[in-house]
């Protein structure tokens, strides 16, 4: 099961990543209208950094909101400890023991405790 944690260092991560090519993308720019006195290369090279920077950026602005629905929390969980509770047979919390009421149990679990 995946983890909303490792998903957002994920997204930091890309968006460290072109945040990275953004930044070569400029200064190698940069180096070339300074070299070479090539004033069009600079802006060639800061219209690529901000193709990449723009996303970059984004990632590390949006990345709790992109985690949250990348990752769903499942919908039934145990008051107590946050257990998820989507199959469950009884209608005790497996984790910590708790005694839940039968409205947290899914019909969908019941039926299956039912079949042979």
């Amino acid at each position: 099961m995946k983890k909303r944690h490792h998903v957002r260092r994920r997204l930091r991560f890309g968006g460290l990543v072109l945040l990275v090519i953004a930044a070569v993308n400029f200064l190698w720019g940069a180096g070339e209208a300074l070299l070479g006195d090539d004033v069009d290369g600079v802006w060639i090279a800061a219209t690529a950094a901000a193709a990449f920077a723009v996303p970059g950026m984004l990632l590390f602005l949006i990345d709790a909101p992109l985690s949250r629905r990348m990752v769903p929390m499942p919908e039934v969980q145990c008051p107590r400890c946050n257990y998820d509770l989507a199959m469950l047979k009884e209608p005790v919390c497996p984790e910590c023991g708790l005694v839940l009421p039968d409205g947290l149990v899914t019909p969908s679990a019941k039926a299956s405790t039912n079949q042979p």
